[in-house]
Parts: C-alpha cells; sequence; structure tokens
C-alpha cells in the first residue's frame, strides 16, 4: 500500500501534504483521467464548465448520504468536459480526489447542480 502511494506521489497524482490544487491542477486531472477511460488523445477532451462548490461532505455530492453522520462541507470544484460532442461531470476537493458523477445521480441530487 505504501509503495502504491509513493508512486502515485512520484507520477504528480497526490499533492505534497497540506497543499491545495489550484483549478488549474485539478482540471488537468479529470481531463486525464477521462483520456483514459475513453481511450482518447488528450486534445479531444476539453473542459466546457469549471466552478467552486462546497460540497455537503466526503462524497463530494456523487453518492447519496447514507446513515445518521454529521455533513462536513468540503470545498472543491465542479468540472464539466466534452469529449467527441458528451458531457462528463467530475467533483472534486481540493486535496486532489477527483470523482466522475453519472448522469443518474445528477437527478438524484438536484440541489447540487
Amino acid at each position: 500500500m505504501m509503495s502504491a502511494l509513493l508512486i502515485l506521489i512520484a507520477l504528480g497524482q497526490v499533492p505534497a501534504a497540506g497543499r491545495e490544487l489550484t483549478r488549474t491542477e485539478t482540471e488537468s486531472r479529470a481531463r486525464r483521467d477521462l483520456t483514459v477511460r475513453l481511450g482518447v488523445p488528450a486534445h479531444d477532451v476539453r473542459v466546457v464548465a469549471s466552478d467552486s462548490r462546497t460540497w455537503p461532505d466526503h462524497r463530494l455530492g456523487c453518492v447519496p448520504r447514507r446513515g445518521v453522520e454529521e455533513p462536513v462541507p468540503v470545498p472543491g470544484y465542479r468540472i464539466v468536459l466534452d469529449a467527441d460532442g458528451k458531457r462528463y461531470t467530475y467533483h472534486t476537493d481540493l486535496t486532489g480526489r477527483i470523482v466522475r458523477c453519472e448522469e443518474s445521480l445528477k437527478r438524484l441530487l438536484p440541489m447540487l447542480r
């Protein structure tokens, strides 16, 4: 497990402790994730929207809350990418966590749009 973390740090996937990622850095990571998922060149994926958000908890607004745990607001970004005319939405925090949100889940959570 520790070696996997060291590899991620070496590849620039995990920010240094205490360092928050910029919007540009999170956009680049989301674009990189989508290019790998789709198997398309990076120049075929573009950012069409990016804005600051405060998510209700560590799930970053992509998964409905369960249980009675108290929500802890998490600052981050909502990034919308376009690849071949199709839109893909990512939610991030400021530490480097990036989650691709499926369309069906977004319909369940209209308050996060």
